[in-house]
């Protein structure tokens, strides 16, 4: 959605979220607090994917991370996870984001 709204092209009304890694910097605290209770996704795995996917690109790009981008004007968003996963923590950060910038649902 921010790379839609950087190219000047209509985004969607809306979206909803599910379990967003939205930082690839991979710094949540729910990497290590959740490494046992998520069977889905690691932060091992998430730093080699990362890697790849970057591929010497920087992490703190919003475009990669968009926890890090401006969120004003962008359409709603509906965000969940559950608390026991480890990409918790990149969920609630894009919400509270998103929320600051008046892109949360209620």
């Amino acid at each position: 959605m921010l790379r839609l709204r950087q190219l000047e092209i209509s985004g969607p009304a809306g979206a909803f979220l599910f379990s967003p890694w939205a930082d690839l910097r991979n710094i949540a605290g729910s990497f290590r607090q959740n490494e046992h209770t998520d069977e889905r996704f690691s932060l091992e795995q998430a730093t080699e994917a990362a890697a790849a996917y970057l591929a010497g690109h920087p992490a703190a790009d919003p475009m990669v991370s968009p926890v890090l981008g401006d969120w004003t004007g962008q359409p709603r968003l509906v965000v969940q996870c559950s608390d026991s996963e480890v990409l918790r923590d990149d969920a609630l950060l894009l919400a509270r984001t998103a929320e600051d910038a008046g892109s949360m649902y209620g």
